[in-house]
Order: structure tokens, then sequence, then C-alpha cells
């Protein structure tokens, strides 16, 4: 039989990732490692995705995206962030993966560098070597937060430097970047020329009451902006697919190419079901937060008294990125933790500086999460010990 090899960035990509390929868990397995919410998307969004389906929303949809939807996105960010924002300079994608790769690819050339401030989520490594393009990856602070001189240093080690990635609240450590520092950073994007990439998926998901800045809020990000959201999170649709890019003007078109070269139109039903999740109620994504925020409450609780297992409390997201201390990988604790069935994710994959640590994901019953974590602790108990390795 012949064979037939990869092609070479996909291959080599393949071989750097860390990210799982995450298929059925045995049973009686606790999943606790995908971001997935447990909760139903809003009645309303379902209903209007029914309603369109019943109208004959079953064409392609118009290239650049519903008319409707792009101006409910427009009137969303004026109304949450007080900009004026053209629909041309959004694009309307297939879930917000595909945002951050049209995004990633449509700016960058093979030998370009990403700055990675990490520990992040770990598909922006995967598109940039997708594309040929080089990580950097830049250690934040001790508690997770950004170092805009760090990124000062790396971008003029890295004189091909191209897009500074910003997380916020971030993934895996539920950090929740403030002002201050983003205006430090957008001073170094600007004094480095970098396009700033800021994915805000869980803005939404601000678990304490605290202020959430915007890169949106910050006048220095202006002309160099390329924001990227979904209604994954915010809704609880990650099965649906739909996310969305905002660029600062003469940004969008080689974002709107890829998207619609690689992944071709939006479902025009799923797009009209988009536009009842912009200008509907919001009761039940705020009643998902306080579940959240519960949750992690609940976590802080069932963590008290375990040696050798810390954190950094999570203000936003759902996720609890736990620091541990045992002679044993990442990854051969992850392995570990499912054999004992419970199914969390390798620190090392989110980074460097993740190596030694474990991810959490909230997005479970309460019930869930308890017995989760009672098998993580014994776990960790029993790899610190000597006894497993």
């Amino acid at each position: 039989m012949a064979t037939f090899e990869p092609a070479r960035l996909v291959s080599d990509m393949m071989k750097q990732s860390e990210r799982p390929v995450i298929g059925p868990s045995p049973a009686g397995t606790i999943g606790l490692g995908a971001g997935d919410p447990d909760f139903r998307t809003p009645a309303h969004v379902r209903q209007a995705m029914i309603d369109a389906v019943n109208e004959g929303y079953s064409n392609y949809p118009p290239m650049t995206g519903d008319p409707d939807l792009l101006q409910a996105l427009a009137d969303y960010l004026e109304r949450r962030y007080e900009v004026d924002w053209n629909t041309s300079d959004i694009t309307i994608t297939n879930g917000g993966s595909g945002a951050l790769y049209a995004s990633l690819a449509g700016y960058l050339n093979p030998g370009d560098a990403v700055l990675l401030p990490e520990p992040t989520y770990s598909q922006y490594a995967d598109i940039t070597r997708l594309v040929g393009a080089e990580v950097i990856w830049v250690k934040q602070t001790a508690d997770w937060h950004l170092d805009p001189d760090a990124i000062r240093a790396a971008a003029v080690a890295n004189p091909r430097a191209k897009i500074l990635v910003i997380n916020n609240p971030n993934n895996p450590t539920g950090v929740v970047y403030g002002r201050a520092e983003l205006e430090a950073t957008a001073a170094v994007a600007e004094e480095c020329n970098l396009l700033v990439l800021a994915d805000e998926v869980y803005d939404h998901l601000i678990l304490d009451d605290i202020e959430f800045t915007s890169t949106m809020d910050i006048e220095g990000f202006q002309g160099r902006l390329i924001y990227c959201n979904s209604f994954s999170k915010t809704f609880a649709m990650t099965g649906w697919r739909l996310g969305w890019v905002a660029a600062s003007p003469g940004l969008t078109p080689p974002i709107a190419r890829v998207s619609r070269t690689s992944g071709g139109w939006v479902n025009w039903a799923l797009q009209r079901a988009g536009i009842a999740a912009m200008n509907g109620p919001m009761e039940e994504t705020e009643a998902m937060r306080v579940e959240y925020a519960a949750r992690r409450d609940l976590i802080e609780e069932l963590l008290d008294g375990a040696e050798g297992v810390s954190w950094t409390r999570p203000q936003g997201a759902f996720y609890a990125f736990f620091k541990y201390d045992a002679p044993v990988t990442s990854r051969r604790m992850s392995a570990l933790l499912r054999e004992r069935g419970v199914a969390l994710r390798s620190g090392s994959e989110y980074g460097p500086s993740g190596e030694g640590y474990i991810r959490l994901a909230f997005a479970a019953d309460r019930a869930a999460i308890t017995e989760g974590m009672l098998r993580m602790r014994s776990t960790m108990a029993e790899a610190r010990e000597g006894k497993i390795s």
C-alpha cells in the first residue's frame, strides 16, 4: 500500500503540540478537562435557531455575513465599550477557533514570530506553527499577570515579532488583567510595532466584584487591534460554532478572506440565532456566572488542607490551575489522573511555565467537581509520596 507524508508544517506542528485529541472517556471517568459548559443554551437562542430553519434560512448567506448580525455586534461594542465600529470591520467566523485561525493566518508569513505571554491557551501556538511562524514564549509575572518589560525584551530580541496575543480573562490561570498592565502593554505594542490579537471569550465570566478592562477600552491598542470573541462561553454554545472578529480599520480584508477560504460561509440559521443572543436578555448568562463563582469557591474549600497543592484563585473564566509538588511531569500527572478516573489537562500544554501544573475546568456540576477533586488530591498525594510515578 502506498504511503503519503503529511505537509511539513502540519507534521512539525503535530510533533510540538501538546493539545490532546479528546475522544470518549472510559465509563466512570469524571470529565473536568474540557472548557465545555454544562448549561443549556438560553431558550430564546434555541428558539431563534428553530424559527430560522423553519423560515427558510437554508441557503448561502451573504458572503460578508448576515447584515443584522453584523449590526448587532457593532451595536454591542458601542453599548459596552462606547466604540463606533463599522460593520465592514467585523468578520463572522466558524467558531472562536475560526476567528483565531483567520486572524493569525491572515497576517503571518513563514519566519514571522508571535509573542505568547504564558501560560496561555494552547491553540495559539498550534496555529502559529501551522502557518510556518515561530512561537516566542514570554514569561508572565509570578502571579500570572502581564510583564510589559518581558514583552518588550522578547520583541527586541526577535526582530520578526509581528503579533502579540493577549488572552483576558486568561485560560488556564483565570487571572483577569487590569487597566494599568494593559495600558503599559499597549505602549510596548506601539513602541515595537506589534499587531495585538485579543482573545476575550470569557469577558462575561468575571467571578469577583472587579472591573473588567477590555483591550477595546485602551486607546493605545486602537489601530493595531484584532479583537476575537465567540458565542461559546457567554451563551453556552460551544457546539454551535459561531465566532467573530472586530479588527481596527484596514485590518479586516485578509482576515475575512482567510475565513471564507478555509471555512466558507457560516451557517445562516446559526447567524440568525446569534442575533437573538446579542440582542436578547442576559439573565441566563448571569446565572451561569454566579454558579461558576460558587463552584470556584467550592474548589477552594475542597483544596483546604491539601499538602503540596496550591493555586492562584481565579477571578475569571472557569478554570483552576493547580501547582503540585511531586516528581512527575505534567503530562504524566495528567495520565495518572486519567487512570484514576478523572480527566484534567496537563499544565505544560499551555507553555513552559505550566510544567508542574494541572488545569481543572469547573464547567461540570458540583458533585462531579467534588469527586474529581478528591481523586485529584489522592493521586497527587500518592505521587508526592513516591507511591506512583
